[in-house]
């Protein structure tokens, strides 16, 4: 996270001394946005997951542990200089991008590998709402990373810093798919929160319907197909099956006169 704001911070100087539309200025932007949200945001999520587990079953991983967080580390370090090719060319960055995806494939593998048993043990024990939560966020990061590997290719590179459709459907896939998913599955059994059906389908739906929306514009325009018909109107009609999913479970723990408080879920008084 701190990471992150040196992109933030780059950003006045690079305004005053060589203007808003220079390459830096989108590699700062960038930067800011690539540590925040795989830096960040997804390392705490995965964090938190194996907390979830159980700390006590990754003590006889030793080397093993190591290398993945090794490996994990420098992917996102290196996963950042598909920016920079695209914003400059150098075919450098393209092999710094192209180890960073390896690295990442290989990361992801070795913690499934490393704790898939562990890992099902403890889902199987869950209730069917935390089973499907989980699993969720587990095929949304799988999916963020077969998604990454296609970076290799300079085409893929352009369009992901290119076509915005694209570039939101990215990040939502793992900010909503991946860290949402387990962080609803965390409140749900860690402080025992739970959710009406009908609130998780909608969040579900909303969701699934945004990203292939926003998944098929992208390509279509990557390939110059144009836009699809009423598609700013559909994709209005899917996110605010995103905004009454957030809404129902909220509402639904106010009716039931419930709030969390200092990591206790505790009645209203």
């Amino acid at each position: 996270m701190v990471i992150s704001t040196l992109g933030v911070l780059a950003i006045g100087p690079i305004m005053a001394l060589i203007g808003k539309g220079s390459m830096l200025y989108q590699a700062a932007i960038q930067f800011y946005l690539h540590f925040q949200f795989n830096g960040w945001f997804l390392t705490v999520a995965i964090g938190l997951l194996m907390i979830f587990i159980g700390q006590r079953k990754f003590k006889d991983t030793g080397n093993k542990f190591r290398l993945f967080l090794g490996l994990y580390v420098a992917s996102i370090l290196l996963t950042y200089f598909h920016i920079l090719f695209w914003a400059y060319g150098h075919s450098v960055f393209y092999l710094l991008n192209s180890a960073g995806v390896l690295f990442q494939a290989i990361a992801v593998g070795m913690w499934i590998g490393m704790f898939w048993k562990s890992i099902k043990v403890t889902i199987d024990g869950l209730e069917k709402i935390a089973k499907y939560l989980f699993y969720f966020g587990l095929f949304s990061l799988s999916l963020k990373v077969l998604l990454q590997i296609a970076l290799v290719t300079p085409f893929a590179v352009e369009m992901s810093t290119t076509v915005r459709p694209l570039i939101v459907g990215y990040i939502h896939l793992f900010m909503i798919g991946a860290v949402s998913a387990w962080g609803l599955l965390m409140l749900y059994h860690w402080l025992k929160v739970d959710y009406p059906v009908w609130a998780l389908a909608c969040w579900l739906l909303g969701f699934l319907g945004t990203e292939a929306l926003l998944f098929v514009q992208g390509g279509m325009y990557a390939f110059r197909l144009g836009a699809m018909p009423a598609y700013h109107e559909i994709l209005w009609a899917a996110s605010c099956l995103l905004v009454l999913g957030v809404a129902g479970q909220l509402v639904y723990l106010l009716f039931n006169k419930r709030v969390l408080l200092n990591k206790q879920l505790l009645p209203f008084t």
